[in-house]
């Protein structure tokens, strides 16, 4: 199983978020405006990474799947 982990970059009223495993993502958002809460939270699920994102009571949900191997002979 991977192991997952996540660089945070602030920068004034800007925030990016990059993880640090097999799969890997970067997530990124500007800080101003009426924001009341932010929740991000990562879970595996069937062997796949799933990302839910909740903002102002709206949410994301990203699926993540690990690509099967090609094989050397395939690649030109």
């Amino acid at each position: 199983m991977a192991k997952l982990g996540s660089i945070i970059f602030p920068d004034g009223k800007h925030l990016t978020i990059n993880t640090e495993s097999t799969l890997k993502a970067q997530f990124s958002c500007n800080l101003e405006g009426n924001v009341k809460e932010n929740t991000i939270i990562r879970k595996l699920e069937d062997g796949k990474l799933v990302v839910e994102c909740v903002m102002n009571n709206v949410t994301c949900t990203q699926f993540h799947e690990k690509r099967a191997k090609i094989p050397s002979s395939l690649i030109f």
